[in-house]
């Protein structure tokens, strides 16, 4: 799906990144940009976000956005893989539950202490930092 740079989303992301590109001094480089793909929703209709636009939408469009601006893919950041969105497919209309940690991303979603559908638990903040641990170590 083709995606505008007329569309306010669009032009606001890219306004940004023309931003952060300018910060520093001018014996600095400009500095390295990472941009995120969220992770899934686990659960249609939490906090009424449509999962369509987490799972389907905004992956292509960041990605998008960061071919459009120069950003290199290794700087963009997948949390909806990382975190299990790519077999959303396997969790029940329901969502997660804490006794389903081996149900797709469910795991890094609920525990004994939360399961929102929407927020990871501890074990997603890992998951998450060590994406972020990585692609800096990369660079």
């Amino acid at each position: 799906r083709p995606y505008s740079p007329s569309c306010p989303f669009w032009s606001d992301y890219v306004s940004m990144i023309r931003h952060a590109r300018s910060l520093g001094t001018r014996s600095e480089s400009s500095p390295d940009i990472y941009l995120v793909i969220p992770p899934p929703l686990m659960k249609e209709g939490v906090e009424d976000i449509d999962q369509t636009v987490i799972s389907s939408v905004l992956p292509e469009l960041i990605r998008s956005l960061a071919a459009a601006s120069g950003i290199p893919a290794d700087h963009v950041l997948d949390m909806f893989s990382a975190l299990g969105g790519d077999s959303l497919q396997d969790v029940p209309a329901s969502g997660c539950a804490s006794n389903m940690p081996t149900v797709s991303g469910c795991g890094f979603f609920c525990d004994a202490t939360m399961c929102d559908q929407l927020h990871p638990c501890g074990k997603g903040h890992a998951k998450m930092a060590e994406v972020v641990r990585l692609a800096i170590l990369q660079s």
